[in-house]
C-alpha cells in the first residue's frame, strides 16, 4: 500500500513537471508587446540594490577596444525610483579596505550630491541623479533622462521598429530550461518568456546590421527571476558580454571581450517618500551657485525635501538661503550707511 502511494506521488510529481515543461501557447508579435507593457507598466516604482563587477574576457586586450579603457573595479548601488525622483548610493571600492560612496538625490524640485565631506545643492534634477542602471538595461523600464534616450528605443517598443521590423518565429527554444518565444530582426533576436510576463531571458543584438556580415555586438542575460509582488518579476542575476567592435581586424570580429555582471541583493516596487531623505553630517561643506555653508549641530541632521534641516534642528532655514539674504542684508545696511555719511558731509560743507 505504502509503494503504491509512493508510486502515485511519484508519477504526480512527473506529471506536474512535464506540464510546466510544455511549450506555452504561440503569441503574436503585438500580444508579446502588449503583456510586456503590462509588466513593465507595474513599474512605476523600483528600489533595487546591486554589485557591479566586470572581466575581461580575453588574456589580452584586443587592438582596438571602446571600452577597454572601463575600470574593472567592482562597485555596489543601492537606488530608488518614483516617478521623476531619483535617489542612488554609489559605493567605489566596496570589497576593499578603504571605499568612497557618491549620493545623489533628486526630490522633484532640488538635486543633493554629497561625496565624502562636500556636496552640492542645485535647483532642478543633477546629472549625476540619472544613474539608472539596473532599471533601464535589465528590467527595461523605458527612463529618458538623458536626452540620447527615447522611450521607442526600449522594449517592447523597438519591436514595430519601421527600419528593422520584428517577427515571431515559428520555432520556440529553452533558455534555461524556460521555453521562450524567439522573436527576430536583422538588429537583435530575442528570447521572450510569457510565464514572467514577456519579459526577456537573452537578448542578442548585432553591429553593422545592414551589411552582409552583420558582426555580435553584445548578448544580455536575465536570469532568476523572482516574484517580488504580485505579477511583478525581478531578475537577480544579470550579465551584458560586450563583443568586439567593428574597429578591430576582422578576426577579432564575434569574440566576446568584457562581461558586466549584476548581482541583484535586494529589489522591489515598494518605495515612499522617506526613500529620498538625505543624511548630511555635520561639518559637510553644501555649494549652492555663488554660495555656500556648512551643515551645523553635533550630530546627523536629515536633510529632508531639501528645503529644510530636521531634527534638532527645525526652525533652521536652509544655509545658503539664510546666507544669501544676511549678504543682501549687509550690503543694503552699508550702502544706505555710506549714503548717509556722504549726505551729511555735505550739508556739513554747505553748511560752513
Amino acid at each position: 500500500m505504502i509503494r503504491l502511494v509512493l508510486t502515485m506521488a511519484a508519477l504526480l510529481q512527473l506529471q506536474c513537471l512535464a506540464s510546466a515543461q510544455e511549450r506555452p501557447p504561440t503569441l503574436s508579435l503585438e500580444e508579446i508587446a502588449e503583456r510586456a507593457e503590462a509588466q513593465i507598466a507595474k513599474l512605476a516604482e523600483v528600489k533595487a540594490s546591486y554589485e557591479v563587477s566586470w572581466r575581461q574576457i580575453p588574456d589580452e586586450p584586443f587592438p582596438v577596444e571602446s571600452e577597454a579603457d572601463i575600470s574593472l573595479d567592482p562597485y555596489r548601488v543601492e537606488t530608488a525610483v518614483a516617478g521623476d525622483k531619483r535617489k542612488s548610493s554609489i559605493t567605489r571600492g566596496a570589497f576593499q579596505e578603504v571605499a568612497s560612496t557618491t549620493r545623489t538625490s533628486f526630490d522633484g524640485v532640488y538635486s543633493l550630491c554629497l561625496e565624502g565631506d562636500m556636496g552640492s545643492l542645485a535647483e532642478g534634477k543633477d546629472r549625476m541623479c540619472e544613474d539608472v542602471f539596473y532599471i533601464t538595461e535589465f528590467l527595461h523600464k523605458p527612463i529618458t533622462d538623458s536626452a540620447l534616450r527615447k522611450e521607442e528605443d526600449f522594449f517592447p517598443n523597438y519591436l514595430f521598429s519601421k527600419k528593422f521590423p520584428y517577427s515571431v518565429l515559428d520555432a520556440q527554444e529553452k533558455i534555461d530550461g524556460h521555453w521562450c518565444h524567439v522573436v527576430q530582426s536583422d538588429l537583435s533576436k530575442l528570447w521572450i518568456d510569457p510565464n514572467i510576463g514577456c519579459l526577456p531571458r537573452r537578448i542578442e543584438r548585432v553591429a553593422n546590421p545592414e551589411s552582409d556580415h552583420r558582426v555580435l555586438f553584445s548578448v544580455h542575460s536575465m536570469d532568476d527571476f523572482r516574484e517580488v509582488s504580485p505579477g511583478v518579476y525581478f531578475p537577480f542575476d544579470n550579465t551584458r558580454v560586450s563583443y568586439a567592435s567593428l574597429r578591430n581586424p576582422k578576426s577579432y570580429w564575434d569574440q566576446p571581450y568584457l562581461e558586466l555582471s549584476v548581482k541583484v541583493l535586494s529589489a522591489n516596487n515598494d518605495v515612499d517618500d522617506s526613500d529620498f531623505a538625505m543624511h548630511a553630517l555635520p561639518g559637510t561643506l553644501i555649494a549652492s551657485g555663488d554660495t555656500q555653508f556648512t551643515v551645523p549641530g553635533d550630530k546627523p541632521l536629515i536633510l529632508n525635501q531639501f528645503g529644510h534641516l530636521a531634527g534638532d534642528e527645525a526652525s533652521y532655514q536652509p544655509g545658503y538661503r539664510r546666507w544669501r539674504g544676511t549678504f543682501i542684508a549687509a550690503n543694503v545696511v552699508a550702502i544706505f550707511v555710506t549714503c548717509t555719511y556722504f549726505f551729511w558731509q555735505r550739508r556739513k560743507t554747505q553748511a560752513t
